[in-house]
């Protein structure tokens, strides 16, 4: 959530209905500071993002497995993110072209952070039982908000020229790897100690 505060004001131009460059850059900063501001703090985003991405999916199945799962239950868990998934796709990204990136990034997150607090409840017993249906419900809060990439793209094609677009994009895949590595070692460690 700080992350996406830091971003620039990233709102709709009111002549032409779209996003222009000068929009997405915070005041007092030339077009290229602010571009450049604006990519880092997506690649940090990003790669938080997608840290917590591998976290989650190294430590569901052992959720699932401890909750009582089945091999079933552990792909209905990926299935509900994945229909999640192409609903929100649709739905987000028109969302964040007509309210702004910034909205759309603050909406991905927060998704997320509502889906991965599911988890937490249904696995630590806090409303009173542990809970295998609340854990699948966890991942479609997930799956509908979880197009930061999606979101992040259509930044970095906002702010970027596009002789350097191509080098932005793949800087952002490289945080977004970077992220997907370190993950699931944290997750892998974090399923040791609690799951045993």
């Amino acid at each position: 959530a700080a992350l996406i505060e830091m971003l620039p004001l990233m709102s709709m131009s009111a002549a032409g209905g779209g996003e222009t460059t000068s929009d997405l850059m915070p005041s007092g900063k030339s077009s290229a500071s602010g571009a450049a501001t604006a990519t880092r703090l997506i690649y940090a985003a990003v790669c938080v993002d997608y840290f917590a991405v591998g976290m989650m999916r190294t430590l569901l199945p052992f959720y699932g497995k401890q909750l009582g799962g089945t091999p079933v239950t552990q792909g209905a868990l990926e299935a509900l993110y994945g229909a999640g998934q192409v609903v929100g796709s649709v739905i987000l990204g028109k969302w964040s072209d007509q309210q702004g990136r910034k909205a759309g990034l603050a909406v991905s997150f927060a998704g997320s952070a509502i889906g991965y607090a599911l988890v937490a409840v249904s696995v630590s017993g806090v409303a009173g039982e542990y809970s295998l249906p609340l854990l699948l419900c966890s991942r479609v809060p997930v799956g509908l908000a979880k197009q930061t990439i999606t979101i992040s793209r259509a930044v970095i094609a906002d702010v970027t020229e596009p002789a350097g677009r191509s080098v932005a994009m793949q800087r952002l895949y490289s945080a977004m790897a970077a992220g997907y590595i370190v993950g699931p070692s944290f997750g892998g460690c974090l399923a040791t100690a609690v799951c045993g």
